[in-house]
């Protein structure tokens, strides 16, 4: 499988100009490669020539390629106490594998080591047949998936980075990870120099982290509730924003925000006291029958729909190493595809990706594969041991994601 794979690899970074390969300073960033035939990562590579960099692709056809956050004095030392850093840029991702979406208990697989009993959606803590805990796992993805991811992508830009912390549109460079989501570089030199701690600190209020909700004003007295209105900033106009959409939403019958039946009950016998407060920008809050044990309930709903869901990890190392756009994804065989923030939308993560295209091949399963779009096409599912003819693109996909091979 990895020879026919890296033989397409290849071919594609022979091809490309090696100038879309190139990060921002290139030669101030470490350089990291993942190979078919080795285990772990090649890192702390530094070049200072494009031809030299393109040579070293072109030779390695990787399977995976990154490119460190952080800029360096000299980026192939391999201690990082002497690289000499500059500073890191500020990087989000935003994964589906890190959000807990309805269609993973559809797609998702689990296999006990021990017994082979196997299951959909997260593995349990023990297996049910034979009482041990060690699992191999198997994610997939979907539309459902992917549009999520999207969706979270263009909160995190328009609601926080834009927003809430005015950085233009066109100083965020958005990236599709060839994977699961998206990665948002923010291209601003001033936010180089924050330290992992600031960086946390923008994560926590991303991700509505530790949000105290008398720290941020909800002011209870012994008959009166004061809370937020749409003048207020931060978190307390967004909660309104939220508040009022919710309070839209039931009056249609809806609850999109999945409220409990009984916080359903209470914003539906309230609606119009509340529209009307909300829209007069009114911070009484007081409401017949709603106790505050409930208001709490409601609001920090409210949070968990506003907040947006980014892998905190990426965002406050600052020794990280992220995916190169235009590179090939090895998991997948698309390609890491940057966007400019009025493409988003209309991008389409199983077509738009696609570098492989070709007549049909035989792909043998090892596995089995759960239903995938690629292209407009739906394929599978297959059962494991099964021999398929389906397009190249196809089974370089199902090929990369490790569940067959090409023959």
């Amino acid at each position: 499988m990895s020879k026919l794979l890296k033989k397409l690899f290849y071919t594609y970074y022979k091809d490309i100009d090696a100038g879309k390969l190139l990060p921002r300073d290139f030669k101030r960033r470490e350089i990291g490669v993942m190979l078919w035939d080795k285990r772990g990562m090649v890192r702390h590579k530094g070049f200072l020539e494009k031809s030299e960099l393109s040579n070293f692709i072109i030779t390695n056809a990787p399977r995976h390629f990154y490119h460190s956050a952080s800029l360096y004095k000299s980026p192939w030392i391999d201690n990082m106490a002497h690289k000499g850093y500059y500073g890191c840029d500020l990087v989000f991702d935003i994964d589906c594998d890190h959000i807990d979406t309805p269609c993973k208990e559809k797609h998702d697989l689990w296999k006990c080591k021990q017994c082979g009993l196997e299951g959909n959606g997260l593995h349990p803590k023990v297996c049910p047949e034979c009482n041990h805990a060690v699992f191999e796992s198997k994610g997939w993805l979907c539309d459902t998936c992917l549009e999520k991811s999207k969706s979270e992508t263009k909160k995190l830009v328009e609601d926080f980075l834009n927003y809430d912390f005015g950085i233009p549109l066109d100083q965020l460079h958005i990236i599709f990870s060839g994977h699961r989501g998206y990665h948002v570089h923010v291209l601003n030199d001033a936010f180089r120099q924050l330290s992992s701690e600031s960086r946390r600190e923008l994560c926590d209020f991303i991700t509505g982290t530790g949000i105290s909700l008398p720290q941020i004003g909800l002011n209870v007295g012994s008959k009166m509730i004061n809370g937020f209105t749409l003048d207020d900033t931060g978190w307390r106009e967004r909660i309104v924003k939220y508040l009022l959409h919710a309070v839209q939403d039931i009056k249609k019958g809806k609850n999109s925000l999945g409220f409990e039946k009984i916080l359903v009950t209470c914003i539906s016998h309230n609606a119009e006291v509340l529209m009307e407060r909300i829209v007069n920008k009114k911070r009484n809050w007081t409401l017949e029958k709603v106790a505050m044990g409930n208001w709490t309930k409601i609001i920090h709903q409210l949070i968990s729909e506003a907040r947006c869901e980014i892998d905190v990890p990426v965002t406050i190392d600052t020794h990280r190493l992220i995916r190169a756009p235009h590179s090939l994804h090895g998991r997948t065989g698309f390609k890491v595809v940057p966007l400019a923030w009025d493409e988003l939308d209309d991008f389409d993560p199983f077509s738009d990706p696609i570098v492989f295209k070709g007549k049909e091949v035989m792909f043998s399963t090892t596995q089995r594969v759960k239903e995938i779009r690629i292209g407009e096409e739906i394929y599978g599912p297959f059962e494991e041991n099964t021999q398929v003819k389906i397009p190249l693109e196809t089974a370089v996909f199902l090929a990369c994601k490790g569940v067959g091979v090409l023959s």
